[in-house]
Parts: structure tokens; sequence; C-alpha cells
């Protein structure tokens, strides 16, 4: 085994499913272990999004990835730009060998997007915004709880910060999945389109056991608490409507 690879909180596969317990700290010392590579994947849930700069910062006990991807919020949603970040462990491996990495592509470090991303993590913190991710993230928590979560097709609600999901099923005391072939989501997400509000939705299947139906709210960062509240009203119609 080269390297354990991650999403540190699935995003549109399984719908802002977190870590239980101290998984992510469990899987660090396994990796440390027997000289495996911890890869984590934050490209949809990393740079602010959750609360916190990196997702993984949330996990109990856990010391960061070796490699971890990032991109999405990094160009505020304006920017085509990703990143890769390093960790102590291969930083070191690449000193002590040739001290370079020989490789590159076509937009590597264009002038346009580093400009823009550097802008927009300078505004994240002049602004304070992860506090108001926080902050917002608590509250699109509580409506989604009161609102959504009641609806005989939601089984659950679950996320961080601003990265919200609700899963969909067919019986709300045994979890029994909505059959795929319903596009359940993909229904509720025309309705709510309709209503003006947008939602990421289901975009991958989890194998053949796994077709978990949902729904993610991904606010901006500067989302205000009667904005979120009209977000989830908007919602609640759009559920409701294909029920």
């Amino acid at each position: 085994v080269a390297a354990f690879i991650a999403e540190t909180i699935p995003s549109s596969t399984l719908g802002c499913v977190p870590a239980c317990g101290e998984y992510s700290a469990g899987i660090r010392d396994i990796s440390d272990k027997y000289g495996i590579f911890l890869i984590l994947d934050e490209v949809m849930s990393g740079m602010g999004r959750t609360g916190s700069l990196h997702a993984w910062q949330q996990e109990p006990n856990f010391r960061g990835p070796d490699l971890q991807m990032i991109g999405k919020s990094l160009g505020g949603g304006f920017i085509s730009l990703s990143g890769l970040l390093v960790g102590e462990k291969v930083e070191s491996i690449l000193r002590t060998g040739t001290g370079t990495i020989s490789h590159s592509q076509t937009f590597q470090n264009h002038a346009l997007a580093c400009a823009a991303a550097l802008q927009v993590q300078k505004i994240i913190e002049r602004d304070n915004l992860l506090r108001s991710v926080q902050d917002m993230g608590q509250e699109l928590e509580r409506q989604l709880r009161e609102h959504i979560l009641p609806l005989k097709v939601v089984g659950d609600v679950r996320g961080r910060g601003l990265y919200w999901a609700v899963e969909f099923v067919g019986n709300k005391e045994t979890k029994a999945q909505i059959p795929p072939e319903l596009g359940f989501s993909k229904k509720v997400m025309a309705a709510a389109m309709a209503r003006g509000l947008l939602l990421h939705g289901k975009h991958a299947q989890a194998g053949t056991l796994y077709n978990v139906e949902h729904v993610m709210v991904l606010p901006h960062f500067m989302v205000s608490r009667s904005r979120i509240h009209d977000i989830v009203g908007r919602l609640k119609d759009a559920i409701t409507e294909c029920m």
C-alpha cells in the first residue's frame, strides 16, 4: 500500500458525511506505522468552507495529511485554480533527494489566477470570514434541523460550517434508500431552481449498494441570517412539492 486517499468530508457522492470520532487520527497513526502517504482531497470542503481553513483541522487529535488538494473556495468561486499542499514528510524526502520537483502544467502558476486567489485569502482574513462561516453555519444547522429534518422524505441533515447536505430516504424509520430510477434529488434541484435557489446535487454513486439521494446547501461565506432563513424556506417548498 503506497497511499491512503480520501475526502476529509465526502461531498457529492455521499453528501457531507463527517468521519466518526477519531477515525482520521487512527488513519494517520496507521499511515505513520507502515510508511503510507496520507492524501486528503479538500477541493470542495477546504479553504474555509467548514469554518476552519482546512476541514481536517476539526478532526480530533489529527496531525494533518502528507499531501492535500485544494481548490474551489481558493479562488472564491470566480477563478479556476487548484493547488497541492505538501506536508513535512514529503518535503523532507524532496529536500534530501534531488531538491526539486520536475513537473509542469500548461496553466501552472497562472499570474491572474494566483493574484485573485491571494486577494480572496486576504479578504477572508481581513473580514474574519471564517468566524462568519462558523456563526452562520450554526444558524444553517438550526434551520435545517427545525424545518427540513421533520419532512417525511428526509432521513438526515449533516455537515459543518456552510457545508451541509440533506439526505432523502424512502422510509424515515428504516432509512431505506429511495430507488435511484426515481431521480428524487434531481427533481428537488429542479423545483428549487424554479424558486431561484441553486443546490448542489448527487453527481456520483458509491457502488451498487449506496445510492445516497441528497442535495447540498452551500451558501457563500458572507451569507446573512435572513438569507439563510430564505434559503431554507425555499428548500422546504421545493422538497414538499416533490413529495
